[in-house]
């Protein structure tokens, strides 16, 4: 039926296809700030800084100094 709300199978596989949510300022998959980088607790993965903002998450190749400029 169209429009039933149900997923098909392949709607279903392609969920596993994506890579695991991460924390853009720590990189741990495990920390809170996977739900948005304000609620990260940990330093920077890339300075080591508490009080940074982390990596830019539409630059996610370049370093936390470089991807906000």
């Amino acid at each position: 039926m169209v429009g039933d709300g149900l997923a098909s199978e392949s709607d279903a596989q392609e969920g596993s296809k994506r890579s695991p949510r991460h924390c853009c300022k720590c990189g741990s998959q495990e920390c809170k700030g996977k739900g948005g980088r304000t609620f990260c607790t940990n330093a920077c993965q890339d300075c080591g800084k508490q009080e940074c903002k982390g990596r830019n998450s539409r630059r996610p190749d370049k370093k936390c100094t470089e991807g906000w400029l």
